[in-house]
């Protein structure tokens, strides 16, 4: 009977410490709605054309999740996933050559940023990023608030495509910067839902 009551006691534990975290899913069905959604992530780059004509451009992602344990002074143990082929640049050939040649998508189908500590308020929280088969250590400044009305992770990071070892997408008349800024939202309308 002991023995009975001890496991299930540690059964008890062991899915007490899983039932807390949370995953979240959103999905839009094109560019323009993922541009115009409440909760997204975003990627800022420009080129020059010519060498004289500096145009940019902001690419949406379709679809990603969001794993996280709430903790009282923020959130804990983040993983946001997504794959390469649902970041939308709203230019098709633009998209084919981000996914053949820059992220590889056919052999890594899969991005992962992981944040083991997210405390409320405005802090830069060290990341990490999993991107064609390498982890990468980043910065990324984020402004949390937490309370009984208003849930809101909001983030920034600038990320260079030489650092990440993504080859250099330019073509002859129009050279890529090197900068990423990488901008993401999630409200707490969205962090309620389970």
């Amino acid at each position: 009977m002991k023995q009975f009551t001890f496991l299930t006691l540690l059964l008890i534990l062991f899915a007490s410490k899983f039932a807390t975290a949370e995953s979240l899913t959103f999905s839009y069905k094109s560019y323009k709605e993922a541009k115009s959604a409440e909760n997204f992530i975003s990627f800022e780059m420009s080129s020059t054309k010519f060498g004289i004509i500096t145009t940019s451009f902001t690419s949406y992602v379709k679809e990603f999740s969001a794993d996280y344990e709430p903790h009282q002074n923020g959130f804990k143990n983040v993983q946001v996933k997504l794959k390469p082929t649902d970041i939308d640049t709203d230019i098709n050939a633009r998209n084919e050559k981000m996914n053949e040649v820059c992220f590889e998508s056919s052999k890594y189908q899969e991005i992962i940023v992981k944040i083991p500590v997210l405390p409320t308020g405005d802090q830069t929280v060290d990341a990490t990023l999993e991107l064609r088969g390498e982890s990468f250590p980043v910065k990324v400044e984020t402004h949390v608030t937490k309370d009984q009305k208003n849930d809101l992770v909001r983030g920034n990071a600038t990320l260079s495509l030489k650092e990440l070892k993504i080859p250099d997408p330019s073509i002859a008349i129009a050279k890529v910067k090197d900068e990423v800024k990488v901008k993401f939202q999630i409200t707490k309308t969205t962090l309620q839902k389970q």
